[in-house]
Formats: C-alpha cells, sequence, structure tokens
C-alpha cells in the first residue's frame, strides 16, 4: 500500500487555501477540534476510526517507512489514551496485511475487514476479516474486498463488495455470507449506514445521477429522489450516507466534472419524503479538507457533524444551527517546537464518528504542511475529538 496522504488530491485542494489560514488562526473562543493522539512518525495518517463505547474505540493509522512503503498500525483507545494495539499475526503489515473498513455494534463486536496476513489458520495472504469480542481477535471467512460496513449484531453484518460491477451487497448470519445483488444492476453503492436490521441505506451513484438503496428487512429496493439534473459531462454521487433516526436520514454528495470545481449537496429523508439542500454545507473559507469527499456523522442529539470537500467541518444542529469547528492547535512539524511555518499547517479529515452514548466526536486524518521543501513538511497522523454541546 503507498502513502497518499499528501498525493494529487491534496495537492489540488491544498493551492486554494490563504497561507495565513492554518490550525491556530482562529480565536481561541472559537469551537475546535481537540488533538487527543498524534503518531511520532512525520510521514503518516489515521484513515479509519470506530467507537465502541464512551472510552473504547479503534482505529488504523498507516506510516511510511521510507522509499515508498508503508505499513499499517492498529489503534486503540480503552480508557483516557490512545495507544498502537498488540497485532495479532493476521494483522502483521510485515506479513502483507493491510487494514481496511472498521466497523462495531459494541465493545466486544468490532470488525476489521481488509488484506489479512498468513496465520496459524491460513497460510496465503487473502481477503478476510477478523472480529474482536473483547477479548481476542478471531479469524472470520470474507472472500472479497469490502468498500464499507455496517455491524447490527454477531449474526447480522452488511457489506459492500468491491470486487463486484455495481458493488454488490453482501450479507453475514453468523455462517455464510450471500450476496444480494442490486436491481438495477448498474447502481454503484459504496456507503453504508442503518438504524436496525429493517432499515438499511446504501448510496452512490447510477449513470450521472446520485443514488440510494433502502433494504427493508426482506428486500433492497431504489430509493426515489430528487433529481440533481447534472449539466453535459457533470456526475452527481452521492458520498456518504447517515441515518440519525428512522425519520432523519441524510445524504452528502458532489456534482462534479472536468471544468468546473466540484459543488456540495445534500438530501434529506424526513420520514415521507426525500429533499434537496443545495450549498450551504460547504465552506470554502474554512481549512479543514476532506481527504475523500464529504462525510459526517450524528451529534448525538438529532443534528451532525458534516466535513465538506472545499474545506470546512460544521456542526448542525437538529434546529438548522451551523457552528463552524477550527482547526487544532499547530502541532511541532521537523523541529523540536512550533515554528511559524508550523502554523500554517492544514487539517486533512479521513473519518469521523459520533461516540456511543454522548454528544462527543472523534475525527482522524492528519495535520502536516504539504507544500514545502523536504526538511520542512510533514504529515503527522492525528485523532481529534469535539463535543457538540449539551
Amino acid at each position: 500500500m503507498a502513502l497518499v496522504m499528501w498525493g494529487r488530491v491534496w495537492l489540488a485542494t491544498a493551492v486554494l487555501v490563504s497561507s495565513a489560514a492554518g490550525c491556530g488562526a482562529d480565536d481561541p473562543e472559537t469551537a475546535r477540534w481537540r488533538l487527543d493522539y498524534v503518531t511520532d512518525s512525520r510521514d503518516a495518517y489515521v484513515r479509519h476510526v470506530v467507537a465502541v463505547s464512551p472510552n473504547e474505540g479503534w482505529a488504523v493509522a498507516t506510516e511510511n517507512n521510507g522509499d515508498g512503503d508503508s505499513s499499517d498500525v492498529l489503534l486503540h483507545r480503552d480508557g483516557a489514551e490512545w495507544r498502537p494495539a498488540p497485532t495479532p499475526p493476521a494483522l502483521d503489515p510485515y506479513k502483507g496485511a493491510e487494514l481496511g473498513t472498521l466497523a462495531a455494534s459494541g465493545p466486544d463486536n468490532v470488525w476489521q475487514f481488509g488484506n489479512l496476513a498468513p496465520d496459524e489458520v491460513v497460510r496465503d495472504r487473502q481477503y478476510g476479516a477478523l472480529r474482536w469480542d473483547g477479548q481476542r481477535w478471531s479469524r472470520t471467512s470474507v472472500d472479497f474486498p469490502v468498500y464499507d460496513a455496517v455491524v447490527l449484531a454477531p449474526d447480522n453484518v452488511w457489506a459492500l463488495d468491491a470486487s463486484s460491477a455495481g458493488p454488490a451487497a453482501r450479507h453475514w448470519d453468523g455462517t455464510k455470507w450471500t450476496e444480494q445483488l442490486w436491481s438495477p444492476a448498474e447502481y454503484y453503492l459504496d456507503s453504508l449506514t442503518a438504524t436496525g436490521p429493517d432499515d438499511v441505506w446504501a448510496s452512490g451513484f447510477h449513470g450521472d445521477q446520485a443514488a440510494i438503496m433502502h433494504y427493508d428487512g426482506t428486500r433492497w429496493e431504489p430509493v426515489n429522489i430528487p433529481s440533481m439534473k447534472p449539466a453535459p459531462k457533470q456526475k452527481a454521487s452521492i458520498h456518504d450516507i447517515l441515518a440519525i433516526s428512522r425519520t432523519n436520514v441524510w445524504a452528502f454528495g458532489q456534482l462534479t466534472s472536468t471544468t468546473a470545481s466540484p459543488a456540495t449537496f445534500a438530501l434529506n429523508w424526513n420520514g415521507s419524503e426525500w429533499r434537496k439542500y443545495a450549498d450551504g454545507f460547504d465552506d470554502p473559507g474554512a481549512h479543514t479538507q476532506s481527504q475523500s469527499g464529504p462525510r459526517a456523522t450524528g451529534d448525538g442529539a438529532g443534528g451532525f457533524v458534516l466535513s465538506g470537500t472545499s474545506g470546512g467541518v460544521q456542526h448542525r444542529s437538529r434546529d438548522g444551527n451551523l457552528t463552524p469547528i477550527a482547526n487544532p492547535e499547530p502541532v511541532v512539524g521537523r523541529g523540536s517546537e512550533v515554528t511559524d511555518q508550523d502554523r500554517q499547517q492544514l487539517f486533512v479529515l479521513h473519518d469521523l464518528t459520533l461516540v456511543p452514548g454522548t454528544r462527543q466526536v472523534w475525527a482522524v486524518g492528519a495535520v502536516g504542511i504539504a507544500l514545502a521543501s523536504p526538511d520542512t513538511k510533514f504529515s503527522r497522523g492525528v485523532v481529534a475529538s469535539y463535543t457538540t454541546g449539551g
């Protein structure tokens, strides 16, 4: 796996950012992210996170080992601090393991998908998953790459198969995986969310239009959503879908083309109809970048926290009030203390999650400087937190 944190996607957005607007440039009273974990490595990022209780969570960090090679590190918080976790043989990066999606339904049901290394169970590197039961990791058969997954119970897991043209949905019943193809098959869906076993949502695109499908406990069916009416050579796609409740579901996407910057849109299900919201959810004056399109999680009180694409993270309360969340305080770059150049660093966000039973959100990504000389640029992987209030 190559380290792509400060690659073409990041650089393309970074050049839009004013050099005077890095971490720490906001008023000290402004709502901001707090850094709870920072990697020692100066060439790393954290890309997946899942919270399983108010004081426990798991994350995946990627660190560059030099010469273009990188390895994944499993992080665990069990109490007040994040630490690298003991690595079972199947997750050993030096034996070829590449960690992917994390998903969980509780502290004793955590799933780590990815390319697993040989261990006492199998001899060859292959797709698979490890399940944490609260005490130990055990291998579970998964013979396909996973885009996204939702874990509802040990015997009820949905995963999106990245190897199929669709990709297709696959379901784990505690014994085996069964495939459920979309109809029409041309739906390309790569994001999942759920409130329960009979309320599962998947999103992505169909042709040049955004697309959503819903599972009601019996079958998957296409959802009638507002048309984006993309212009010629323009495409609408949903990057993330968030089910806050059965009557409050949000989908966040982009209109993209080869000739213009992406435009963010949002769709909301209120229990009876979908409504479209254009603009207003992406703040081009803010300076947190999202590496993978819009990403969202709940705030614990009917609202959500959204990381936009062109910049900014916003907390939208249930009644619609918007609060920008500022970058965290700057960290040390290549030296022994924070320099003036270090203060221009950006926060690039990869994933975020609501901590169960709280009003706190955890976010992962990296802080650093890309457009600089080799002796000053850096990328430190981070886990950050934000309390939404109440």
